[in-house]
């Protein structure tokens, strides 16, 4: 060919090029523009559910594992696991092996880059539950008459529990009219079926709806440094959606009746917790409604403002009972093996400012009235409640509880306001 001169090939010529070689012609196609660069997902977050678990030998429980992707996806992908004194399936699935001690069950992207860990204490024979208080039990003080609580009349009933059974997978969440639903569950999370320290018992004496109660157990055993104690979890669902309805909650108002055993022993910690109540928003915000004590000392009645965290008062103990009528109302000496009636009214106020507030009653008496609480700093945030969270827990920082002691519940209600 000379320059500048055209030369016409035929086009057989080219359509047999073409055939023989369809990986060249191929792979022109499949080429990126050289400026255009794609960004694959990656996982952000990995962490295995329960932090630590107590099993029988033998006993099998099934992690749930939280992932979240950069994109926002929740898939699970391949994880790499490994366990001590037991076995772990692929999916999370351990199988305590026959020997007793403290172990760990750990899980990692397969590139390593992220991991986590849950405790698991194998112990003896499985513990069965307690026997109810007997007949004779002491009545409770100062109990306020049906229909004489302190819920707001405008709020609306979102869900409830009697605890006249135990959810499963099978019974579910059910079906039926607000605040109490059909079901094992009656509209909550059935994740209670996992745990073999979560049991029902019946007790005629329970102020609110007996006599079905929810039992928490706490075996004795000691734990390592650094971990918690759970019984196990009851939860509510996320009370945005489907099962709930579209409305948000940023006014919470949340009954219920406690009890714990006549040998309850508080963490060196102080760390007694009943209920977290979640809300969702850029900062995990979940004030905890805990029992502040040591030992067989006083149990204070206490709110710790976890996830809030230009709100200082959560690093000097949390909110203290501060009404005149608190220190006639047991707030700060929670009597152990008595029922006490609570009630609360959470409210989010607005983000980015010190207007949230907080009111509670132990038995009909105003314990807790606080109107200056900043739950959210960010004001670009909107706020609201979004789930119930009865997930008991003893410690941290380990600790060892020297004899059986359990944790009641008659009842749990919530009704809420935009």
């Amino acid at each position: 060919m000379h320059r500048g001169k055209l030369e016409v090939v035929p086009l057989t010529i080219l359509l047999l090029l073409a055939a023989c070689c369809p990986t060249a012609r191929s792979s022109v196609w499949q080429e990126s523009p050289p400026h255009l660069t794609l960004q694959n997902p990656v996982v952000t977050r990995l962490r295995l559910q329960p932090r630590a678990v107590t099993l029988a030998p033998g006993e099998q429980f099934q992690l749930r594992i939280l992932i979240n992707w950069s994109d926002g996806a929740t898939i699970v992908p391949a994880l790499v696991w490994s366990a001590e004194g037991g076995a772990v399936s692929s999916r999370g699935l351990y199988t305590a092996g026959a020997v007793a001690g403290t172990y760990r069950i750990i899980a990692s992207l397969e590139s390593g880059a992220l991991t986590d860990t849950t405790i698991v204490t194998v112990g003896g024979a499985v513990v069965p539950p307690p026997l109810p208080p007997p007949p004779d039990a002491p009545p409770l003080r100062s109990l306020p008459s049906s229909g004489n609580y302190h819920e707001p009349a405008d709020f609306a009933p979102i869900v409830g529990r009697r605890f006249d059974s135990k959810g499963s997978g099978t019974n579910g969440r059910g079906s039926g009219s607000l605040p109490f639903r059909a079901g094992g569950s009656e509209g909550w999370d059935d994740v209670e079926e996992r745990y073999r320290n979560i049991t029902l018992a019946s007790d005629a004496s329970a102020p609110l709806s007996p006599p079905g109660i929810l039992r928490m157990l706490y075996p004795p055993g000691a734990f390592p440094a650094g971990s918690t104690y759970s019984p196990g979890v009851a939860q509510t669902m996320g009370f945005v959606g489907p099962t709930y309805g579209p409305r948000r909650y940023r006014k919470l108002y949340l009954r219920t009746a406690f009890r714990v055993s006549a040998n309850w022993q508080g963490h060196p910690t102080q760390t007694n917790k009943l209920i977290f109540v979640r809300a969702n928003g850029v900062i995990h915000m979940e004030p905890i409604i805990r029992l502040r004590g040591v030992g067989s000392g006083p149990l204070i009645l206490n709110v710790d403002l976890q996830g809030s965290p230009r709100d200082r008062r959560t690093d000097t103990g949390g909110l203290n009972p501060n009404t005149p009528a608190a220190a006639r109302s047991g707030a700060f000496n929670i009597e152990r093996g008595r029922w006490q009636v609570l009630e609360a009214i959470f409210e989010v106020g607005r983000s980015g400012a010190a207007n949230g507030k907080l009111r509670m009653w132990l038995n009909g008496v105003l314990t807790h009235d606080y109107s200056n609480i900043e739950f959210e700093p960010d004001p670009a945030v909107m706020n609201y409640w979004e789930q119930i969270h009865v997930a008991p827990t003893w410690g941290g920082q380990g600790g060892r509880i020297n004899q059986l002691m359990w944790l009641d519940f008659d009842d749990v209600y919530a009704s809420g306001a935009p």
